[in-house]
């Protein structure tokens, strides 16, 4: 093997993915792969830290600044709990983190493959496997909830895309499958997103008699999952439209200005919320006074625009675009990646979640084919 430092976390990577992997075939939980994973991160930020390009300098400014004066505020004068800050202040510490890995270049295509095989094959295998054990759809997982894992497969698959320029129909079937047998609504959504604009985008004639085809299998999956999850439920006992009714309550008084940049750095969520909504009591505070903030609400859009305004969430979208197209990626490929976190925003965490990150810096961090040719003419 062709060791280079720049190469280490990659390795790590997929070391960690075989491992945690293999551990959970077994079912031993021996370690928490999402630490496992955001320690990769840090380790990776400080291998590459010796320079920055100049035009994403701005991402980490303007980040850094804004977690620090918030960090002073909230917690030094407010004496809120460092790790309630955290927790809402996440996305903007992983954008000064993932910032720093633009331009290296240090991962091939051939790797992201082998990478991306090894996750679908694994993924398919695992779900079929817990599915086939009449597992509970929460349960059906490999490393984290299924919504979150699937954000990291989704990157990977557009990742290889990009490098490519190949649709391998069989492989579409097995994402679809994969992401079927997760019983994940948003990650469904996700992928049948994205092999919709890949069709649409490489039209031919063959491409679209299968895009016929794919077109209802795909929406008939969605509708079934939907419909399965959501069986029984009157739209009051749907807990995505009690989280948007409590957050509307919330902000029920505010002006369009507190809209535009947020509630006061960091503010607790009204008591009757917290109580309505205290059988969610691992994302109550970390004060373990039945106080509780946004996190409760799991849809990060809701969080982002209470916690930190459409100026905040405008912010997180356009550095993540920065940065992708930055890497060498194009304008539509960028647009998909930033499109995978804002359907699965809709849901869960999205830009909070490190399988999201992680995807997002397999990005930043691969060589791009088109741009190797380009240079060697």
């Amino acid at each position: 093997m062709n060791f280079r430092i720049s190469l280490l976390p990659h390795q790590i990577l997929y070391l960690n993915i075989l491992v945690l992997g293999f551990l959970s075939f077994l079912g031993l939980n021996l370690f928490n792969p999402s630490i496992l994973f955001e320690a990769l991160l840090f380790v990776t930020f400080f291998i590459y830290l010796s320079t920055i390009q100049k035009d994403v300098l701005w991402i980490p400014i303007v980040s850094l600044t804004y977690v620090t004066l918030s960090l002073i505020y909230a917690v030094i004068i407010e004496k809120n709990h460092i790790l309630d800050f955290f927790l809402i202040f996440k996305s903007f510490v992983y954008l000064v983190i993932i910032s720093q890995f633009v331009g290296k270049n240090s991962l091939t295509p051939e790797y992201v493959r082998k990478i991306y095989l090894v996750v679908l094959g694994l993924f398919f295998l695992k779900y079929l496997f817990l599915v086939l054990q009449g597992t509970a759809r929460q349960s059906i997982r490999v490393f984290d909830e299924s919504n979150f894992e699937l954000m990291m497969l989704s990157c990977l698959f557009l990742l290889d895309y990009r490098n490519r320029r190949e649709l391998n129909y069989l492989e579409i079937m097995l994402l679809l499958i994969t992401f079927f047998l997760s019983g994940s609504r948003s990650g469904l959504v996700i992928i049948v997103f994205l092999i919709g604009a890949l069709f649409l985008k490489n039209l031919n004639k063959r491409n679209f008699f299968i895009l016929l085809l794919f077109a209802p299998i795909g929406i008939g999956m969605i509708y079934f999952i939907f419909l399965t999850r959501s069986e029984g439920d009157t739209l009051e006992s749907i807990d995505r439209y009690i989280f948007f009714m409590s957050f509307l309550k919330e902000v029920k008084d505010w002006t369009f200005f507190d809209f535009l940049v947020g509630s006061e750095r960091i503010t607790a969520l009204s008591p009757e919320t917290c109580g309505k909504l205290n059988y969610y009591e691992k994302l109550l505070s970390f004060r373990n006074d039945g106080t509780c903030y946004s996190v409760i609400l799991h849809s990060f859009i809701i969080r982002v625009i209470f916690d930190h305004g459409l100026i905040g969430f405008s912010f997180l979208c356009l550095s993540v675009y920065h940065l992708v197209r930055k890497s060498g990626t194009d304008r539509f490929i960028s647009f998909l990646i930033l499109m995978i976190l804002i359907l699965n925003s809709l849901s869960v965490s999205a830009f909070n979640s490190v399988y999201a990150m992680l995807g997002v810096s397999l990005f930043l961090t691969s060589k791009n084919p088109e741009i190797i040719v380009k240079n060697d003419k």
